[in-house]
C-alpha cells in the first residue's frame, strides 16, 4: 500500500466544484464550523497496515472530514487512511465519533 498522502487536494477541489466556502458561517445553532456538501458515494478505510479495509457510504462532506455509514458491526481504529472511491488519493483520518452504523472522520 501506498504512504497516505496531503488531505487538502481532492477535498478541496470538491467543495470548489459545488462551491461550498470553507469556514463560512452556518445557521444559529449549528455548532459545525462548515458546511457539509450531501454526498452518497462509495469510500474504503484501510488499517492494520493495508492489511485490512472497511467499505463505507459518504454521507456528507467539508473541508475537515466526512460523515460515512458503514456496517454497525465493523470495528474501527482510531487512526486509518481514507480513500475515496474514484479517488487515487490516501488520506491520513482519524475516527471522531461513532452512533450505530454513522461515523464521523476527521481529516488532520
Amino acid at each position: 500500500m501506498s504512504t497516505a498522502i496531503s488531505t487538502r487536494d481532492s477535498i478541496e477541489r470538491l467543495l470548489a466544484d459545488c462551491s461550498l466556502e470553507r469556514g463560512r458561517l452556518l445557521p444559529e445553532g449549528d455548532s459545525r464550523r462548515t458546511l457539509r456538501r450531501r454526498m452518497f458515494k462509495g469510500a474504503s478505510l484501510h488499517f492494520n497496515e493495508g492489511t485490512a479495509s472497511v467499505e463505507c457510504l459518504v454521507r456528507n462532506l467539508s473541508g475537515h472530514g466526512v460523515m460515512v455509514e458503514l456496517d454497525p458491526l465493523n470495528l474501527l481504529p482510531d487512526a486509518f487512511v481514507f480513500r475515496l472511491a474514484g479517488d487515487d488519493r490516501l488520506r491520513q483520518a482519524e475516527l471522531v465519533w461513532r452512533q450505530g452504523e454513522k461515523a464521523g472522520i476527521r481529516f488532520p
